[in-house]
């Protein structure tokens, strides 16, 4: 099966790849990097002062934060019969992704991250989540981490914008997910803060991207108390606070594959979903978003 197209939202379009007009590419930049990730002369700071996240945890997303109520729309997707007829969608290279000659720590979720001249990389071990500044050859310059709570199987997402990369992590149904500014360095610039609250217990993996001064993020949830599933994307600041958060109800357990850009400022997220139960159907979809995070709509083929 094909699990792969998730989110489009607002009118039919022509795709190109998000690369260029600040609303959903990554940095795009090549390592000359080589050799495995090092261990040595690398400094740890545990800045959790002994709480479970940088800081303590600050409630800053969804209903509990200063981003106020989502907006929430129940959408149907449209159905078309011919995968042809699904929009082109070219998305940017995955910020996580790394390169291949740097190997990061064995850690579920983890993430990769290529900040113009080393990396970051953010990874789960047991002494929580871990954020890690490499050399270009993949050495280990300095650790911190950023919470005591390991992530286990829960995603972990970086997104670089300029000098500033955003880490989103999954704590659990207790702190949801969360997020905050680091440094290139990866120190901690601010405390974690959450993207979402208690109505989404259920996450599944996380796609993020650099958007104007600040960045989109966006995962698809499943309420089993409310039997409410479908995609929360949020607007997030420079800060780690949650300016906007639209809430896509699609009746489907969605995965993300990722942000592009569409033409006339749409912002296209891409990936899939499936009805779940016995005999549940499977779905590529693309969702068409307005800038304003205010409206969206879905086009989508049946794969299985």
């Amino acid at each position: 099966m094909v699990f792969a197209r998730l989110l489009a939202l607002l009118f039919p379009l022509l795709v190109s790849a998000c690369a260029s007009d600040g609303g959903a590419a990554p940095d795009g930049g090549t390592s000359p990097g080589s050799g495995g990730m090092g261990t040595g002369g690398g400094s740890t700071t545990d800045v959790t002062g002994g709480a479970s996240a940088v800081g303590g945890t600050s409630a800053a997303g969804g209903s509990e934060g200063s981003g106020g109520a989502p907006t929430t729309i129940e959408q149907d997707c449209e159905l078309v019969d011919d995968p042809e007829l699904l929009p082109q969608v070219t998305l940017p290279p995955d910020e996580c992704a790394g390169q291949p000659e740097v190997t990061p720590p064995e850690s579920p979720g983890g993430c990769l991250l290529w900040t113009g001249s080393g990396y970051l990389a953010a990874f789960s071990d047991a002494r929580g989540v871990v954020v890690a500044a490499l050399s270009a050859d993949g050495d280990t310059l300095s650790e911190t981490i950023l919470s005591t709570e390991p992530t286990d199987y829960r995603p972990i997402r970086l997104s670089k914008n300029g000098d500033e990369v955003l880490v989103v992590l999954d704590l659990g149904p207790t702190d949801v997910a969360t997020v905050a500014i680091l440094d290139l360095q990866g120190s901690p610039l601010t405390e974690l803060n959450l993207l979402a609250g208690e109505n989404y217990p259920q996450r599944f993996n996380f796609a993020a991207t650099a958007s104007g001064d600040g960045w989109l993020v966006a995962f698809g949830y499943n309420s089993p108390s409310t039997g409410a599933r479908g995609v929360l994307v949020s607007e997030v600041s420079k800060t780690a606070h949650v300016s906007k958060q639209l809430d896509i109800e699609v009746h489907g357990y969605t995965h993300l594959n990722g942000f592009a850009s569409g033409e006339d400022g749409t912002v296209l997220l891409e990936g899939t979903y499936d009805t779940g139960g016995q005999g549940g159907n499977g779905y590529e979809a693309t969702f068409f978003l307005d800038r304003d995070l205010e409206a969206a709509s879905c086009v989508a083929v049946q794969v299985y």
